[in-house]
């Protein structure tokens, strides 16, 4: 995952940051706006980490993220028109009455 995915969609992801990042305030955040190098600044303001630490805790914060995304990505398949769940009835399951067929 890219940086550019996380700021596009920058309030789901706020939450996952400020979890990991406990230090940087909702007010930190707000003002970054997902932008990363607003973000990199934050922590090393609050962190006092070197810009490149930063760089190195913000790229680990991407690839757990990314791991996270891709084990919900089933689900979310399913929520955004993907594969019907294999329990899911359709109508051409039913019998000519309309009605939901018999557990057996």
């Amino acid at each position: 995952m890219n940086w550019d995915r996380i700021q596009t969609n920058w309030s789901q992801y706020k939450a996952n940051v400020r979890e990991s990042f406990t230090k940087l305030t909702d007010a930190d955040l707000d003002a970054a706006a997902g932008r990363r190098d607003q973000v990199l600044g934050k922590l090393q303001e609050r962190y006092g980490y070197s810009r490149d630490i930063a760089e190195q805790k913000l790229t680990e914060f991407t690839t757990k993220v990314s791991a996270m995304g891709a084990k919900a990505g089933g689900a979310q398949a399913a929520k955004t028109g993907g594969a019907q769940p294999a329990t899911a009835a359709t109508t051409r399951d039913r019998p000519a009455g309309g009605r939901k067929p018999e557990k057996v």
